[in-house]
């Protein structure tokens, strides 16, 4: 069965939300450690101070490439139509939309307006996908795709 449009879109946001981390990692690890350098020359800290911050720098990256490798492997799952891509896939968006539901909510408490229209527009893009990935004709592509989980239970 031929991958379905929306299938090959969702991989392809995966594909650059890792690219997007990997960045992300590195300018945390190498700008952390940067700034502490700089900050040691200067004096301005304690060199204990600087370490810890070279540190935070390099865990927070560290954490930002494995969720890239995370992100990259459940794209190709989902670009080759993998089930266990799909459940991965619906699982992080729900999640998503979780931790958007707080934002939307905290938003609303302060009554931030830039903070409640990106709330409401990630609520309704978490809510598109999820739509989107439990329809029965997208479900279906999955299971003829020879994907994962559900491939394995039927043998």
């Amino acid at each position: 069965m031929q991958r379905p449009t929306g299938v090959t879109v969702i991989a392809i946001l995966q594909f650059l939300g890792a690219g997007v981390l990997v960045l992300g990692g590195l300018v945390f690890t190498l700008g952390m450690g940067a700034m502490s350098a700089i900050l040691a020359q200067r004096g301005n800290a304690s060199g204990v101070g600087m370490g810890m911050l070279a540190g935070m720098g390099a865990a927070i990256g560290v954490v930002m490439i494995l969720f890239a490798v995370l992100y990259g492997a459940t794209g190709y799952g989902m670009w080759n139509l993998k089930n266990w891509a799909r459940i991965v896939t619906l699982v992080f968006t729900f999640i998503g939309a979780g931790i958007h539901l707080i934002s939307f909510m905290s938003s609303l408490l302060h009554f931030n307006i830039f903070g409640l229209f990106l709330s409401i527009l990630w609520l309704g893009i978490h809510a598109l996908i999820i739509w989107y990935l439990l329809q029965p004709g997208v479900a279906q592509a999955f299971q003829a795709g020879g994907g994962g989980m559900t491939a394995a239970a039927g043998r």
